[in-house]
């Protein structure tokens, strides 16, 4: 799916960041449900991609999808 085909984009940068565990303990996100929404089809929430690019710093338009919650 299209939800999917952008986990995988996000799954990439999260890795050039150290991985899973490392992305986890910078945004604070348990690193199960970090790894979760990765490897599910649900949408995840605007708030936790945020996080997540607050974490990496990048902007959110970097890693935000149009699908994004």
């Amino acid at each position: 799916t299209r939800v999917m085909a952008e986990k995988a984009k996000l799954r990439t940068i999260i890795d050039k960041h150290g991985g899973v565990s490392a992305v986890a303990a910078k945004t604070g996100i348990p690193q199960p449900s970090l790894s979760r929404m990765l490897n599910s089809a649900s949408i995840p929430r605007r708030t936790t991609m945020y996080r997540i690019a607050k974490a990496l710093k990048l902007s959110e338009t970097d890693i935000a999808m149009e699908w994004t919650r």
